[in-house]
């Protein structure tokens, strides 16, 4: 029942808990990439009413990409 907009990944994340890096998020942020140079679609991300997210790694592998704006 969202709506769906563009922006930065930038913007994205300030609007989100900050992501603190482990070895666990290394490997996602890594899975995202390879996705991503494979071409495949990136799903939208999140921001939910009651204030949680989805897709902080998502939006950090755009940054590293370039992308200059992501569905959220």
């Amino acid at each position: 029942d969202g709506k769906l907009v563009k922006m930065s990944p930038e913007k994205f994340l300030k609007k989100v808990r900050r992501l603190n890096m482990d070895d666990h998020d290394d490997a996602i942020l890594k899975r995202q990439l390879k996705d991503l140079d494979k071409g495949e679609h990136m799903e939208p991300m999140q921001l939910r009413a009651d204030g949680t997210e989805d897709g902080r790694h998502r939006a950090l592998a755009a940054m590293v990409k370039e992308i200059d704006k992501v569905q959220v």
